[in-house]
């Protein structure tokens, strides 16, 4: 009776072993994500732009002021020791020679994050420069890297990360996975 459970055990475990080889083999099913119908205009040149987050930031511009009228934008927060980061890039080559109607806009953020000074000297004054600042740094709703948003080329927001959701990220992978045939969870 006790060879028998050991035997049905073994097969349990064996079982569940094929299925996540084949998981990890076969791909992640992209269910009925459907990729962005092509825009009409075509980009000039490669479509991968390198930015620094800091001079964003000390202009107050937003990351939607990145957004290419016309095309689809992809705008990507990353960080040099972000793994994820790396990942999601080696896709960007092969997924912009499939969609000529993209750009991807990626923005550096240091690695030291970003340091801060005040210079009030009234009673008062430093406590509302850290307000107002603290809510610039809030308007761009990066809680983590890489943190993605995705323009229309209208310049309407189609997907975006957002403190506690990655919706920008997976429909980037999603969106890349179905163009260039590369499996989403590899990026």
């Amino acid at each position: 009776m006790r060879s028998a459970r050991v035997g049905g055990v073994k097969n349990v475990f064996w079982i569940a072993a094929v299925a996540v080889v084949a998981w990890f083999l076969f791909g992640e099913r992209l269910g009925d994500f459907t990729a962005p119908a092509p825009a009409a205009a075509v980009r000039q040149g490669p479509g991968l732009r390198q930015h620094d987050f800091l001079p964003l930031f000390e202009r107050d511009k937003s990351l939607a002021t990145l957004a290419r009228p016309g095309q689809y934008t992809v705008i990507e927060v990353y960080l040099d020791s972000c793994a994820i980061c790396r990942r999601l890039e080696s896709g960007f080559q092969s997924f912009l020679q499939q969609r000529r109607d993209v750009v991807i806009q990626r923005v550096h953020f240091p690695e030291s994050g970003v340091n801060l000074s005040f210079t009030g000297t009234q009673p008062g004054q430093m406590e509302r420069e850290a307000q107002a600042l603290q809510a610039r740094i809030e308007a761009y709703k990066i809680c983590g890297t890489p943190h993605v948003e995705i323009y229309a080329p209208d310049s309407e927001l189609i997907a975006g990360d957002a403190c506690g959701a990655k919706d920008g990220l997976q429909f980037l992978r999603h969106w890349i996975a179905v163009e260039t045939g590369l499996p989403a969870r590899m990026l």
